[in-house]
């Protein structure tokens, strides 16, 4: 019964793990300083692009095409999702290739007021 336990705790928590994407210091050579050490120590902050988010957090879980309501909100708005050990949610959205809100109760996700 342990090992079916133990068995299926694994195979959760293996799947609960985003692929992270793995760069080269010449990739990120080009971004500011304050956004390579970031990415260093897999932080995000506000005004980064996907790219650069997914270069500190790894593969998001979703990705979501929102709808813009009226044309005061023009720009393509995109969702992604993170989820960790099934308990822990993040989600970050991106307006023009800009993040522009975070939302999380995972305590290893930096966040701030905008």
């Amino acid at each position: 019964m342990k090992i079916k336990i133990l068995i299926m705790v694994s195979f959760m928590l293996i799947l609960s793990c985003t692929h992270s994407v793995k760069y080269t210091e010449q990739e990120i050579a080009d971004y500011p300083e304050n956004i390579k050490e970031l990415i260093r120590h897999g932080k995000i902050d506000f005004g980064m692009t996907p790219e650069q988010v997914r270069y500190s957090l790894g593969s998001p879980n979703d990705i979501k095409m929102l709808d813009s309501l009226s044309d005061k909100e023009a720009g393509e708005k995109v969702q992604w999702t993170y989820k960790r050990l099934e308990i822990y949610k993040t989600t970050l959205i991106f307006k023009r290739d800009r993040l522009v809100e975070i939302r999380s109760n995972d305590p290893e996700v930096n966040k701030r007021d905008r």
